[in-house]
């Protein structure tokens, strides 16, 4: 897992490597599309990278963006919350 100072920062890093696709992080699954009707197994997910944004010291800075590869090959961000009891991986 890396540090990012923004979500920005974070966002901009991984479209340059190709992450275009954008997912929605639900609790029984990624969404993804236009189509948010549409859930995505997350067996079906590979987690390449993992970035944390901010230091982690205030409320407001526990997000972690995850860069993620589709089993198709679609590569995607999904952005979530970072808790320490958390069931995402980390």
């Amino acid at each position: 897992m890396r540090t990012c100072a923004s979500l920005a920062e974070a966002m901009a890093d991984l479209r340059d490597k190709g992450y275009e696709e954008d997912f929605d992080v639900e609790a029984f699954g990624l969404y993804s599309g236009d189509d948010q009707d549409m859930e995505e197994d997350p067996q079906d997910f590979r987690i390449d990278e993992v970035i944390l944004i901010g230091e982690c010291s205030g409320p407001d800075d526990n997000t972690v963006v995850y860069a993620v590869t589709y089993c198709t090959g679609v590569k995607g961000i999904a952005i979530g919350k970072h808790e320490a009891d958390s069931s995402l991986p980390r």
